[in-house]
């Protein structure tokens, strides 16, 4: 439905999807779990950011409410070889301050995205997708001019790839990949994202920020589609989890953030059986190695740390479903993909406890040199806990000793991309339905390895999966790939979590089959309710 919706507005012509009676008030309050470290979309590259940046900017293709890529600035695309792509803009679009938005915008955000200058921690997506030149670009030997995007007229975009990419679309829902106003940036510099210098392209527009209390959007009357858009206003807050719950029970939350705390699973439920809702993400977490110093520069300890983990165990502490427990990077399904199993599955825990004792000895570590290590977490109940119960199995079962150091998310994911760790807490979520997305991360040149991995075998076999223009293919290509991964062990996969949130029952339009776990606010709306705001939020 959401191509003939797109194809109905982009000719002016009315849609009524089905809504019941709306509240007088349209005011939305999102727990976002963080405060955004930029709302520049080429200056991060994490999920907190992401919520609020989907909302003030639109790319050529976007989700719908049920997680299928549909058009965004992008009516269509077309490609006879899968290497040159023509993108046909959705015509008469504007910015918030009224400027005209056409192909040549694009333009200049993906060559900003490159520029080496702007140091973009997203820079890979133009390399996942094979624009051509962008390896040459970033590594300073071409200028970002030279990158393989151009227009070929106002509402014609043109991408050419160093080689043929059968699943373009689905990846160029980045956020990454949304585009910026020129001008507004030439003029204020890295000032531009403030609330008086926002121009952007999305449903929203900045009103209010506040540096770790709130970020307030409000409707852009530009917007292409605003006429179908409800929810007037949007507030995203960087609430804990006991100042989330508080808030929730108080009303002054609508939606909570992603990591309900585990101890308080058991009462939630009962207490909100309408309101509790599970989500399924295409996301895995667990823990990163740094693979570049000791003691995580051998193997031997990485896969002893592996092996001595009962996850199921795990899931029993931490009071989840066994279903969502991990060995692998890839959850089951993503992509059409049978989710990889090491051999070690089938092994009793005793067995696997003997060979993780033997590899830590082989080490070099023993009951008189114990492996010691910190473990390092973002503040969050959850991870908290998660910390706890490993620190307590790799004690019991190996000896062991890991100290627990936790950081606010701002300088966590400081000290992760320098590379300043020596173990930490991974929870990475995938933006485009292709398993490529997840496994990317772990390309000896990719920029968002943080592990230092480096396996000429594991980037080759991702290369050519994005070679492939076969999902078949490039599924046996994956499922190598993750084996290599769970040989050499950069990191160890927990679980494949479902996003716990509770959701007020006069919120409407969030999908409990939307696999992607992203959401825009244009897409949801306020039902009319008892319980439903009855004035203003400030």
């Amino acid at each position: 439905m959401g191509w003939f919706h797109a194809i109905l507005r982009a000719y002016g012509l009315p849609v009524k999807p089905a809504k019941p009676p709306l509240a007088a008030v349209q005011h939305l309050v999102i727990n976002n779990g963080a405060d955004p470290k930029s709302l520049d979309p080429h200056k991060t590259s994490s999920v907190p950011e992401a919520n609020i940046i989907d909302d003030l900017l639109e790319g050529l293709f976007i989700f719908d409410r049920h997680g299928e890529v549909v058009p965004g600035m992008a009516l269509y695309a077309y490609s006879s070889n899968k290497k040159t792509w023509s993108f046909h803009m959705r015509p008469g679009v504007k910015w918030s301050n009224g400027d005209p938005l056409d192909a040549r915008d694009f333009v200049y955000s993906w060559r900003r995205l490159a520029d080496p200058k702007t140091a973009s921690p997203s820079a890979d997506s133009l390399r996942s997708m094979k624009v051509a030149n962008i390896d040459e670009i970033l590594a300073g030997k071409l200028p970002p001019e030279a990158l393989g995007v151009k227009a070929l007229g106002p509402l014609t975009l043109h991408i050419t790839l160093s080689q043929p990419l059968g699943f373009l679309k689905q990846l160029l829902v980045d956020s990454s990949l949304l585009p910026v106003h020129q001008s507004t940036i030439e003029r204020h510099g890295d000032e531009w994202t403030q609330v008086k210098n926002w121009v952007g392209n999305g449903a929203y527009c900045p009103k209010e920020q506040v540096v770790n209390e709130k970020v307030v959007l409000s409707r852009n009357p530009n917007y292409w589609d605003n006429n179908q858009t409800v929810i007037d206003q949007v507030t995203y807050l960087p609430r804990n989890e006991e100042a989330e719950l508080a808030g929730y029970r108080s009303g002054a939350i609508d939606i909570t953030h992603a990591k309900i705390p585990t101890k308080q699973l058991q009462k939630l439920q009962p207490e909100f059986p309408e309101e509790y809702r599970l989500f399924p993400t295409p996301a895995v977490r667990g823990y990163l190695f740094n693979t570049k110093n000791p003691p995580f520069n051998d193997v031997r300890v990485r896969q002893a740390l592996n092996l001595a983990l009962d996850r199921k165990f795990i899931m029993q502490q931490l009071l989840m479903p066994e279903k969502y427990l991990a060995y692998n990077v890839v959850p089951d399904g993503l992509g059409g993909l049978k989710a990889y199993q090491p051999d070690w599955i089938s092994w009793s825990f005793e067995q696997r406890l003997q060979m993780a004792k033997k590899l830590l000895q082989d080490a070099g570590f023993g009951p008189h040199h114990p492996l010691c290590f910190t473990l390092l977490y973002n503040t969050t109940e959850f991870n908290k806990q998660l910390g706890l119960i490993v620190r307590t199995l790799w004690d019991a079962h190996l000896g062991v000793k890991v100290t627990l150091l936790n950081q606010e998310w701002k300088t966590f994911l400081d000290t992760t991309s320098t590379g300043n760790y020596q173990a930490a807490y991974r929870s990475v979520s995938d933006d485009s339905g292709e398993p490529y997305g997840l496994l990317g991360d772990y390309l000896s040149y990719s920029c968002r390895n943080e592990t230092g991995y480096n396996s000429p075998t594991f980037d080759n076999l991702l290369d050519k999966a994005l070679d492939s223009l076969y999902a078949a293919e490039r599924s046996a290509l994956y499922h190598k790939a993750e084996a290599q991964l769970a040989e050499d062990v950069p990191l160890i996969p927990l679980l494949h979590p479902a996003v716990m949130r509770l959701v007020k029952p006069y919120v409407v339009g969030l999908s409990d089959r939307n696999t992607m776990n992203r959401f825009y606010t244009k897409d949801l709306h306020i039902a009319k309710h008892p319980l439903a705001p009855q004035k203003v939020r400030q």
